[in-house]
């Protein structure tokens, strides 16, 4: 069956809106949505869809980017410490993800103290072993202060398997993520 498809001053979300209220199912709205994108060239009002994007199960029936591989690690061990000058892993802050090859966004988030005054605590995000974007360096106001020492970084791992890791170091003394209050997000985008 061929139908000619008359243009429309409609963004394409809202004509998916219709075809979920005509009762189509969502498997069948994208077919029809990415056989219209695909075949009207003259298309001008796509909402958020561009032309020549592969969209089929990207964007939901309002336009919005669907995420792919949503991965959060949550800590376990209660108040881990390290006195390493050098990089090492902290506990539970290690994820292993199957990509796409699309853009992903790491965000890390922790509390964490040290024992010495002026002590320099470092963090940095790794992926296969290797430091990915740029040190977090931190000097506590005081001793045994808590402090949180946040982490994003986005970047285009390529299509694959790869390992990512959130590692300290401590210029002298003690350091200490303080009870479980670290987590490791990690999100494929689109």
């Amino acid at each position: 069956m061929s139908a000619s498809v008359q243009p429309r001053n409609e963004p394409i979300g809202s004509l998916v809106q219709r075809m979920q209220k005509a009762g189509l199912s969502l498997p069948e709205i994208y077919v029809v949505r990415d056989a219209l994108i695909r075949s009207d060239k003259n298309l001008t009002n796509l909402g958020s869809i561009v032309v020549g994007t592969p969209v089929p199960n990207a964007i939901d029936a309002n336009g919005n980017l669907l995420l792919k591989n949503i991965n959060q690690g949550q800590a376990v061990t209660a108040g881990p410490t390290t006195n390493s000058a050098s990089f090492t892993v902290i506990p539970e802050m290690t994820q292993t993800i199957a990509f796409k090859g699309n853009k992903a966004i790491i965000i890390f988030n922790g509390t964490f103290q040290v024992d010495t005054l002026a002590s320099l605590l470092t963090l940095q995000i790794f992926r296969d072993g290797v430091g990915v974007g740029y040190q977090s360096l931190v000097s506590a106001p005081g001793v045994s202060y808590f402090f949180p020492q946040p982490i994003t970084w986005e970047e285009t791992p390529s299509a694959g398997t790869h390992t990512y890791d959130v590692r300290w170091k401590v210029s002298a003394g003690t350091a200490t993520a303080t009870g479980t209050n670290r987590a490791l997000q990690i999100t494929e985008l689109g």
